[in-house]
């Protein structure tokens, strides 16, 4: 059969529309020309006589005076955020989580609460003007009085006698009213809310105090099945500056090898580490920097920090700036490794005792002097209250065992017996030997 191109045309496009799969719904209730029925308005203000002989029946309206009406959603109306979005541009202007922070106890606290106790003053003050104006009588003010009484269903006070001497009658006579008893219990109410608020904030800025001092414990992970017999993989996400140490902190996310979920680990961070490094915790880990192995994984003269003086206590040995551990030897029998503490003391732990490969960075840090007083303030203003520190001999004789006489002197033996009350413990307690040490230690293994 011969078909000429349009009619080709023609049932591509018919067969473009078919629906190859309608819906159930379709074919139980299909649509109708009713139920595409559209709701129109007739507009008088037209003439009819440009309809062109479209119907010509006189029952119908011609087609030009009708204009279909506007579709109406049937949502509900929307929120209003804008407090939301100026909070969301405030937070957007954050440099820090310190900001965030301040930026949320403003908007969501302190902005609210502002506004409560304005508004309870506000009330309390109008009260409290109002408790001697006059409500009785035909004037203006007092009929806005009583109105306004009305209005917040306060009790209006009975009128009194108006006397100028402060007699016990009248005193209880206007302390018996009920807008004194309301400014009594409102402001009882405001000073529990004051206090509640002042405690609040006192314990917020201990916990920010103590978050800027101390930014984390710089520890190990806690020792599991992964690190006894494999390893685990961490990046570094970032390198910070603790005020109390000397050393910097990395911060390194590992992978939870049960959970998915991911840990962000503090430690103590290393020369040579960077941010986006690789770190490498467990017994297979490999000889880097920034690594985590235990001891009998390490060969002699490996240079390590942050070691564990008893398994499992995620590192207690080198840990200030610029201090290292070199490993002497190990005894595989006895499972034991003797290592070189920085004092330059030999100490033996246990071979499964775990350590960082590399030195603590910020060597050097001491070379530095302080120069002048205000250095050292600030150095030791976020570590602990030991400075300045006043020597004992420059002290009186009723401060300190050494103070008193004409000379800074301390006149007796500067050790004392282990036994002695508290008063009288300053100097070199329970001293074994007291000068310079001469000579070689011998240092048991």
């Amino acid at each position: 059969m011969d078909t000429s191109i349009p009619t080709q045309i023609a049932e591509t496009v018919q067969t473009a529309h078919i629906n190859r799969a309608p819906s159930p719904t379709h074919d139980l209730n299909p649509s109708t020309a009713a139920s595409e029925k559209r709701p129109v308005d007739i507009d008088l203000d037209l003439d009819s006589a440009s309809d062109d002989g479209i119907d010509n029946l006189e029952d119908d309206i011609p087609y030009s005076v009708l204009r279909p009406r506007r579709r109406s959603h049937n949502l509900p109306p929307m929120p209003d955020l804008r407090f939301e979005q100026s909070y969301l541009n405030s937070l957007a202007k954050a440099q820090s989580w310190q900001g965030v922070a301040w930026i949320t106890t403003r908007d969501q606290v302190l902005m609210p609460l502002v506004q409560g106790v304005v508004y309870n003053l506000f009330l309390l003050g109008w009260q409290s003007w109002n408790r001697n104006a006059q409500i009785h009588g035909s004037s203006v003010g007092a009929r806005v009085r009583r109105w306004w009484y009305g209005v917040n269903k306060w009790a209006i006070p009975a009128p009194i006698r108006r006397v100028w001497s402060l007699d016990l009658e009248l005193h209880y006579e206007l302390l018996s009213r009920p807008v004194f008893k309301i400014i009594v219990h409102h402001s009882l109410v405001i000073v529990d809310i004051i206090i509640v608020v002042l405690f609040a904030f006192l314990w917020l800025m201990v916990v920010c105090l103590f978050l800027v001092i101390a930014k984390a414990p710089a520890k190990f992970r806690t020792l599991d099945y992964a690190e006894r017999n494999g390893y685990l993989r961490g990046i570094v996400k970032e390198i910070i500056h603790d005020p109390g140490r000397g050393a910097p902190l990395a911060k390194v996310t590992f992978k939870d090898p049960y959970k998915f979920k991911q840990h962000t680990e503090t430690f103590i961070a290393n020369e040579g580490m960077y941010t986006g490094q690789f770190v490498y915790a467990g017994k297979n880990a490999a000889l880097t920097v920034g690594n985590i192995l235990p001891l009998s994984s390490m060969p002699e003269g490996t240079v390590i920090s942050n070691v564990e003086e008893k398994i499992g206590d995620r590192g207690t040995l080198a840990r200030t700036s610029g201090n290292y551990i070199t490993i002497i030897g190990h005894n595989p029998d006895e499972g034991k490794t003797r290592i070189k503490l920085p004092s330059g003391a030999k100490k033996v732990v246990h071979s499964r005792s775990r350590g960082m490969i590399g030195i603590v960075a910020g060597g050097g840090r001491t070379d530095k002097p302080l120069l002048k007083a205000s250095r050292a303030k600030h150095k030791f203003a976020v570590k602990r209250n030991s400075w300045p520190k006043t020597r004992g001999v420059a002290m009186n004789p009723v401060d300190h065992p050494h103070g008193g006489g004409n000379h800074q002197h301390i006149g007796k033996a500067s050790t004392i017996s282990r036994y002695a009350v508290a008063g009288q413990k300053a100097g070199l307690i329970a001293a074994r030997r007291t000068g310079l040490l001469r000579g070689t230690q011998k240092v048991k293994d």
